[in-house]
């Protein structure tokens, strides 16, 4: 009997050197019935052929690297087939071993560049505002954030025993926005918000309509003194927001404005509860966090009557003014909607 090792050979079928360390088959008899011995031996003098190796070559199912000495295959010597299939198999894995070790550094290195691109990716939509992705491109450029201080705050009299607004707003012409009707105020608003609808260009329309959560848009396809030009039209939400708190303002003084409502008196509370609930997703959809903080307001009785938020701190905003007054330049240049 040859002496054996516990050793196996890795050395591929093409390898026309000397084979070390090979498994040999040694069969009893000539019956393929007659179990077969397999064992691991030494290094050999002579190199065996294709033929041999596949006779030789055996299956990691029978296979026991833990065990030195004879191997016996429970069930004799296994056929042809399985014998080729077996080869088949071991040299596929050497092969891919082969094409594992030369890719893997190049597999890595894609596979890292990806995985980078993708968080960049990332993190660039993170990192982009997502109001960005919905404003009117056309708007974009002209979006600058500053410091102001709010004015229009109530305050109390020094004696705690009334409340004023020392410091109304007003628009840069000096005129106020509430108070008592006057066409000064009238002026102011209009002068905020006219124009508010300007008419949409092809490029503008197609990305409007890539807004599956609502009907595709719906042209005005006649002309009026009013509208000097058939086509899509729209305008900032932030005009449409306006419109409506100038209208919450008119229904203060609805006497003296019903004449001029340009809505039909059944639908004004309609309209007035729209115009609320616009508001409402307006404010916490710009979620301003600059803190309001309470004052207790006392009398001369030194009794609190009341706790008055301080709404005059700095806030950071947008120019919206500025932005207002963009939108409806490019309104003169096109075309919009000549009313507020």
């Amino acid at each position: 009997m040859t002496s054996v090792s516990s050793e196996t050979s890795d050395a591929s079928f093409e390898d026309s050197s000397p084979r070390s360390l090979l498994a040999h088959a040694f069969n009893n008899g000539t019956s393929e019935d007659v179990p077969i011995k397999w064992v691991y031996v030494g290094e050999q003098d002579t190199t065996p052929t294709i033929e041999e190796m596949r006779q030789i070559y055996f299956r990691e199912d029978v296979r026991d690297q833990d065990t030195e000495g004879l191997i016996e295959h429970p069930d004799g010597l296994p056929a042809k087939a399985e014998v080729e299939d077996a080869a088949y198999v071991r040299g596929t894995r050497e092969t891919m071993k082969c094409c594992v070790k030369k890719t893997f550094p190049w597999v890595v290195v894609f596979v890292l560049g990806m995985l980078s691109l993708f968080l960049m990716q990332t993190v660039n939509i993170a990192l982009t505002p997502v109001s960005n992705r919905t404003d009117i491109a056309y708007l974009k450029s002209f979006i600058k954030l500053e410091q102001t201080r709010f004015n229009g705050a109530i305050r109390a009299t020094a004696d705690g025993n009334a409340m004023h607004i020392p410091e109304p707003a007003l628009d840069s012409q000096c005129r106020p926005f509430v108070g008592p009707p006057s066409p000064a105020i009238d002026a102011a608003w209009f002068d905020l918000i006219f124009g508010r609808y300007v008419i949409f260009n092809n490029e503008e329309v197609e990305w409007l309509n890539g807004d599956d959560g609502v009907p595709a848009l719906t042209p005005i396809n006649y002309t009026t003194s009013h509208i000097p030009q058939q086509g899509y039209y729209g305008g900032p939400d932030m005009l449409h927001s306006l419109h409506c708190l100038n209208g919450l303002r008119k229904h203060l003084d609805i006497e003296y404005y019903k004449d001029e409502m340009s809505v039909p008196e059944e639908y004004r509370r309609m309209h007035i509860e729209h115009c609320i609930e616009q508001l409402r997703q307006a404010v916490l959809c710009h979620a301003d966090l600059t803190p309001v903080t309470l004052k207790p307001v006392r009398n001369s009785k030194g009794e609190v009557v009341a706790l008055l938020g301080e709404t005059e701190r700095m806030h950071t905003c947008r120019n919206g003014v500025m932005l207002a007054k963009k939108w409806q330049e490019r309104g003169a240049e096109t075309a919009r909607v000549e009313y507020e």
